[in-house]
């Protein structure tokens, strides 16, 4: 199995260990990345040991490329999507349209023009896509949905969701004004970037 990764913010490097270890081997892994930035980044924050690399690449192991078109040409099997909101989507089409099964990170888009031609393609390719809201499978999200769906307390009268965030805490190895998660027009901004609790409502 090939699998491409778009993106090795923290959570793009998360998926990246993530995935090294259920496969256990960094064979066949491919990084497609647009910037220079090298940031090792564990648990939130970034690690001394990428002073001991060159690169992202070179600390996990794999390989790296920064022409899209030798990453479309790779035909990756599997594909995680990590990189700023604006472009996921436009991504996701590419490369469904050759055949990649598509895990993309929330939210799927910040415009919906582009959702039909993405349903149309991934229908004719029946390629699996999935969006990232991995919320919804919190044992307590869980718990909560099988409650209400058997009225263990009775019906629903209201309901109100909480979800926030202090933003210079968000990732605090850069500097939160310019980082995507603060310019809206890379997709970041409230209603995107915290959009679990709207996941879980749904």
């Amino acid at each position: 199995m090939k699998a491409l990764f778009i993106g090795t913010g923290s959570i793009g490097q998360r998926h990246l260990r993530n995935y090294i270890q259920i496969k256990n081997t960094t064979d066949n892994i491919l990084l497609f990345k647009q910037t220079n930035g090298n940031l090792i980044i564990e648990d939130g924050e970034f690690g001394l040991k990428a002073k001991d690399c060159s690169s992202i690449s070179e600390y996990y192991g794999v390989q790296e490329t920064k022409d899209f078109s030798l990453a479309l040409k790779y035909k990756p099997d599997v594909v995680f999507i990590c990189n700023p909101s604006a472009y996921h989507i436009e991504y996701a089409i590419l490369l469904s349209k050759i055949g990649s099964h598509v895990f993309i990170e929330k939210p799927l888009t910040i415009k919906t023009d582009l959702i039909p031609k993405m349903e149309k393609v991934i229908n004719k390719n029946k390629t699996i896509t999935m969006v990232g809201y991995q919320n919804r499978f919190h044992k307590h999200i869980i718990d909560i949905k099988e409650i209400l769906k058997k009225e263990k307390f009775g019906g629903i009268i209201s309901a109100r969701f909480v979800w926030n965030t202090y933003l210079p805490d968000h990732h605090p190895y850069e500097n939160y004004r310019k980082g995507y998660v603060a310019n809206q027009d890379s997709g970041g901004g409230v209603a995107f970037a915290l959009s679990h609790d709207i996941d879980i409502i749904q």
